[in-house]
């Protein structure tokens, strides 16, 4: 039986949850039984996830990098040369970047769903 032919209704969660023990893994469940004629594919189809989340968390970095120097070096430092703003730029990617992991490391150590954080 085919898992990707099925619907994502509360049973048929409940029998993936029951086939493969946990729910964060139906993705790479689903695509292992999709491609299991295709040797390398799925392989392919993780790689390309990772693209395009990694591509996603690059843009951001990057956009959040041109905000600060856009909106707090230049206005507030005239005077600095365009390789030091490139080097403030590239040193706020890393501070933002080391910021975010932390930022998930204590998200991870909240209990419950989000959504109930605040409701206590």
């Amino acid at each position: 039986m085919k898992y990707y032919e099925l619907r994502y209704k509360s049973r048929y969660v409940r029998l993936l949850n029951l086939t493969i023990g946990c729910i964060n893994y139906i993705v790479p469940f689903m695509v292992l039984q999709i491609f299991e004629d295709l040797p390398g594919m799925s392989g392919l189809f993780i790689a390309s996830l990772f693209s395009a989340s990694l591509s996603t968390l690059s843009s951001g970095l990057s956009s959040l990098s041109a905000l600060a120097i856009e909106d707090v070096v230049k206005p507030n430092f005239k005077s600095l040369s365009e390789r030091t703003i490139t080097l403030i730029a590239k040193i706020s990617v890393v501070f933002i970047g080391a910021l975010c992991v932390a930022v998930s490391f204590l998200i991870a150590k909240i209990k419950g769903p989000m959504s109930q954080v605040n409701k206590q």
